[in-house]
């Protein structure tokens, strides 16, 4: 049965948290982003310790989702094609025969998704599960999603990355960046913009992957945030985990009755840019694109870099 949800936005933190909850519930199944859209694909591995210094994707192999995998696989698919590559449901419904499965598994399950921000209720209501919801502030989510990715692979990249809050680095992240079509086509940016345009009415410039990443991560995180009442769902920020994680890992295990090990305490590194001019530049985007005021509603901009609404 599902007894946890732990979502967020790509590149908040999820997979440092996904990484302790498996490592502190070691009698339950933890599951590593179960929407993705290549799960079953043939290069998710390698990525994955590229960028995260382990295999996430082991959980697949375990023997309880072995014997649901056909039918899980054939609902993942349709699902997928559904919505044009990419996974984010608007509806519980559309993700419902998949999470049945989950659920009737006999093993406790952990689910560690980056897509269901508009479905948690509705998650937490037909399982009886917690769900907590992570956000981070954009500034961060977009150097994690963009530089620091290129940072990993090439040595310039990571001289600017280590840069980023100089003259060169600001504008390599807000007017290079923004133009590399490449972006597009990581976590699901050119997809789920699509999906989120047309669902919600917003329409910015085809070329500007920043202004895209930025009407995604403000509608996603604000329909999280809406759904955690304190009772069923719980929203926290990156910022006040990554800097005071000890008080945050009980607070979250109080909330879930599930262990966060303060023993894994040492694996969360705050990464955190805490640059004026960079926030400034964002806050006048969300404010051109006509989002900042939902943002002040989950996030208000003079919290960014210390966390909590």
């Amino acid at each position: 049965m599902i007894r946890l949800v732990f979502n967020g936005y790509y590149r908040s933190g999820t997979t440092v948290m996904y990484r302790i909850l498996k490592e502190s519930n070691a009698d339950m199944l933890a599951l590593y982003e179960p929407l993705h859209p290549r799960l079953f694909g043939t290069d998710i591995k390698g990525r994955s310790l590229l960028l995260h210094g382990f295999n996430p994707w082991s959980c697949y192999q375990s023997e309880p989702f072995k014997r649901i995998e056909p039918k899980y696989r054939s609902h993942h698919e349709a699902l997928k094609k559904k919505h044009g590559g990419g996974i984010l449901p608007f509806e519980f419904k559309e993700i419902e025969p998949l999470f049945d499965l989950l659920h009737s598994l006999e093993v406790d399950v952990i689910l560690q998704p980056n897509n269901c921000h508009f479905v948690l209720s509705g998650m937490a209501e037909k399982y009886g599960c917690k769900t907590i919801h992570i956000i981070r502030n954009p500034v961060d989510v977009w150097i994690s999603a963009t530089l620091s990715l290129k940072a990993k692979e090439k040595l310039l990249a990571k001289l600017i990355y280590d840069l980023r809050t100089t003259f060169l680095g600001r504008y390599v992240v807000t007017k290079y960046l923004p133009k590399q079509n490449w972006i597009g086509l990581r976590f699901s940016l050119n997809v789920d913009y699509r999906r989120i345009s047309k669902r919600f009415g917003i329409e910015v410039d085809d070329d500007d992957y920043l202004a895209k990443m930025l009407v995604n991560w403000t509608i996603c995180n604000y329909h999280a945030f809406k759904q955690s009442d304190g009772r069923k769902g719980m929203c926290v920020y990156y910022e006040e985990v990554a800097t005071n994680p000890a008080e945050w890992l009980k607070a979250m295990s109080d909330f879930s009755g599930l262990n966060f090990d303060l023993n894994h305490v040492k694996i969360i590194e705050p990464k955190i840019t805490r640059d004026k001019k960079l926030r400034k530049f964002f806050v006048e985007k969300l404010e051109k694109i006509g989002l900042l005021d939902l943002v002040k509603e989950f996030y208000p901009p003079e919290r960014w870099f210390t966390g909590g609404c």
